[in-house]
């Protein structure tokens, strides 16, 4: 069941990444998906902010510059990376907080790309969440380092995990304001749809994980743990009515489908190499000729 519905998920998650000019493969500082058929991306904040701070490092006004969106697309010959040019990003926050309200604003920004419509959005769940709900998650934990565990690209594409609702927060409700989830997570996942396994309809979007501290004689560190944090499917509703009535930066009549978009590229494929083709016999003992056969084999 979670294998049907991923598959029909991971087409609409994408990377969010740094806009730098380089052979390797870029910075991943965070993940969306598409909400909106006319190229818009949610993701969080946070996110955002961080994009904000580095342009400013560097000397950068405008998302343009500094960052982009990477579609990962199947193709005859393995995985098209393509990058999508951002026309501009949106915040949304509350200038007053509902009353009863218990949560900050929620964590949420958006991405308007510039040249693509009809993309594969994702439908945002109606239903209750409900605790003890199996759900999974699909990103980019750790952002580019796990992509390149062995010191070279060898996955391309987003990670799945699973796991329950732990809890509703405050407690079982109608309008939550957050959801804490019995899934670890990482820098790099921030902004990936939490979705319930039968349907495949998003219940959440991640924005924290819960670390624990630990003192080593003089140093004291974080220690990740399996609990993190999500904003939960009302609060994206109202986010996107809200989004709703403002008028995207770039007319959908200057916009190419997304499908029409990927032919006219030159999308680069990442297929995986044949291991047995490139096995050298020239170790000294046959135990480190099969770790050579096991790494190539894991090589992409």
């Amino acid at each position: 069941m979670l294998q049907d519905t991923y598959l029909k998920i991971k087409k609409s998650i994408v990377a969010i990444v740094l806009n730098y000019i380089t052979d390797e493969f870029p910075t991943i500082i965070g993940t969306g998906f598409f909400v909106r058929k006319d190229g818009f991306v949610l993701t969080n904040q946070h996110v955002l902010e961080k994009i904000a701070e580095i342009g400013k490092k560097l000397g950068k006004n405008t998302f343009e510059e500094i960052a982009k969106v990477l579609y990962f697309t199947n193709t005859e010959n393995g995985i098209g990376v393509v990058p999508l040019v951002v026309a501009r990003a949106a915040k949304i926050g509350w200038e007053k907080p509902p009353e009863n309200y218990y949560g900050e604003s929620p964590d949420i920004g958006f991405l308007e790309l510039k040249d693509v419509k009809d993309c594969p959005i994702l439908e945002i769940s109606d239903a209750e969440i409900i605790e003890g709900s199996e759900v999974a998650i699909a990103g980019f934990p750790m952002g580019t380092e796990t992509l390149k565990v062995p010191g070279w690209i060898h996955q391309v594409g987003p990670t799945l995990q699973k796991g329950i609702v732990g809890a509703v927060l405050p407690f079982p409700c109608k309008t939550p304001h957050a959801i804490m989830l019995d899934i670890m997570t990482q820098g790099g996942s921030s902004g990936s749809p939490i979705f319930d396994v039968a349907y495949g309809k998003v219940i959440g979007i991640l924005y924290a994980g819960l670390n624990d501290f630990y003192q080593d004689k003089n140093v004291r560190y974080q220690v990740p743990t399996s609990l993190s944090l999500a904003i939960p499917n009302n609060l994206i509703k109202n986010a996107l009515e809200t989004l709703n009535q403002d008028k995207a930066i770039i007319s959908e009549d200057k916009k190419t489908p997304l499908s029409d978009w990927l032919k006219k590229l030159n999308t680069y494929p990442v297929k995986p190499k044949d291991g047995l083709g490139m096995l050298r016999l020239n170790s000294k003992s046959q135990k480190q000729d099969k770790i050579r056969q096991i790494r190539h084999r894991t090589m992409l």
